[in-house]
């Protein structure tokens, strides 16, 4: 089920490798968002990756580190 209020939004997680990063990134990109998910962790995002595109959602994995 989509709802109209992420249709067309753009969402920028923080640490969505794993924890409430993660569920953060799949209920926004299974309510219609466009989800950049962001991680230090290229394997987890592999995975966050694999796990979204099973339901079809729109999530782009972007490996980055924001500590100094």
């Amino acid at each position: 089920m989509r709802h109209e209020q992420l249709d067309q939004q753009v969402i920028v997680v923080m640490g969505a490798s794993s924890g409430i990063g993660r569920a953060t990134v799949l209920a926004a990109s299974a309510a219609g968002a466009r989800v950049v998910a962001a991680a230090r962790g290229e394997e987890g995002l592999r995975y966050l990756a694999d796990e979204a595109a099973e339901g079809d959602h729109r999530v782009r994995g972007v490996v980055t580190n924001t500590h100094r």
